[in-house]
C-alpha cells in the first residue's frame, strides 16, 4: 500500500512481539489528536538489541500486526482505520534491521526532503545515541515522544541540546507491554483477534497456560 507522504505520515516502528493494546492505544491517539494524518507501522526484523529475544518468528509478528489492524476498526471504528497500514521492509531485509537503514528506504522510496516522524516511547529515549548511525537519525528524524517514563526530562534536555529533534506527546499512560504479555501472560492487553491467533501459536509451540 503506497501512501502520499506529503501528507503529515508518522512511523511507528517496533518489534510487536506481540503487538498489543497499548500499540493501537499509541496508534488511535495519534489520529485522533491530530499528531499525523496516517499511521505506518513497520514490525522490525532482526532488532540489534534484541536479536535473542525474539520469540514470535518474522510472519508471525506480521499476520499478528494485520489482526490488529482488524481489531482497530472493530474496537476504535472506522473513521480511522484506513489511515494505518503496515510496511514489511524490515521484515523481508536478511541481516539486523536498524531504524537508519529504514529512515532511508522511506526517504528514497517516497522522495522525502524533510524530517521523518518516528514515534518512541520516552522511555528509551537515552539509548538513540547508541543506535546504528545515530548522526543520521538526528539529521533525518523528527522523534515523536509518547510519554512512558516521569524521571526522562534531563536526558531529553541534553539530547535536544545536542541536535535531536523531539516532538513531546502529552499522553496518558498507556499500562501495556509485551514483556507482560510473554513474562506474567497477560493476554487480556492482546486485541481479540490477536489473543486468540497469539494463544494458538502458543499452543503449537507447546506452551502450558497455568
Amino acid at each position: 500500500m503506497r501512501k502520499n507522504f506529503k501528507e503529515n505520515i508518522v512511523v511507528f516502528g517496533g518489534t510487536f512481539d506481540p503487538i498489543h493494546m497499548g500499540h493501537l492505544a499509541v496508534v488511535d491517539y495519534t489520529l485522533r489528536n491530530n499528531i499525523a494524518s496516517c499511521v505506518m507501522l513497520v514490525p522490525s526484523g532482526v532488532p540489534p538489541f534484541k536479536s535473542n529475544s525474539v520469540n514470535l518468528s518474522k510472519e508471525e509478528r506480521l499476520y499478528l500486526c494485520r489482526l490488529a489492524l482488524i481489531d482497530y476498526k472493530n474496537i476504535y471504528g472506522s473513521e480511522y482505520s484506513d489511515r494505518v497500514f503496515i510496511n514489511d521492509y524490515e521484515l523481508n531485509s536478511p541481516t539486523y534491521s536498524y531504524t537508519s537503514e529504514t529512515i532511508k528506504h522511506i526517504k528514497n522510496t517516497y522522495m522525502i526532503e524533510d524530517k521523518v516522524n518516528f514515534i518512541i516511547g520516552d522511555d528509551i529515549v537515552d539509548e538513540l545515541p547508541k543506535w546504528h548511525d545515530a548522526q543520521y537519525l538526528k539529521n533525518n528524524v523528527r522523534f515523536i515522544l509518547f510519554n512512558r517514563s516521569d524521571n526522562k526530562e534531563n536526558t531529553i534536555k541534553n539530547l535536544i541540546d545536542d541536535g535531536y529533534d523531539f516532538f513531546r506527546v502529552l499522553n496518558p499512560t498507556f499500562e501495556f507491554s509485551s514483556s507482560c504479555v510473554r513474562g506474567q501472560k497477560m493476554y487480556d492487553m492482546l486485541s481479540p483477534l490477536v489473543k486468540e491467533e497469539y494463544i494458538s501459536i502458543l499452543k503449537q509451540k507447546g506452551a502450558t497456560f497455568l
